[in-house]
């Protein structure tokens, strides 16, 4: 169950450069995560999700204005990740992120 079982849930509202924001769920019916998300016209975001080795396993452009992605169940195994936003090449989230699956 992709974050359904996570140690730290949050919600995170974030204002950038006074309009892009970030809202970062779980949800429990689906076992997906949801990015939500507005990106202003002039700024480019990126998600990155690492392993504990430090090795990037995911990368997902953000694209401009409101958007959702979707990490899905099975994109991810067990374990302990990490996971950045970057807008205009500046991590503005870093954060760890625990995936258990029944």
């Amino acid at each position: 169950m992709l974050i359904k079982r996570i140690l730290i849930i949050f919600f995170l509202l974030l204002f950038y450069c006074g309009y892009s924001q970030i809202n970062l769920v779980p949800n429990q019916s689906n076992d997906n995560m949801y990015l939500d998300y507005y990106l202003a016209e002039n700024d480019k975001g990126i998600l990155e999700i690492y392993n504990v080795f430090g090795e990037r396993l995911l990368k997902f452009d953000l694209r401009k204005g409101g958007n959702t992605l979707i990490i899905e169940n099975n994109m991810l195994s067990n374990g302990i990740f990490f996971y950045n936003i970057s807008i205009n090449s500046k991590i503005i989230i870093k954060e760890k992120l625990i995936h258990l699956k029944n």
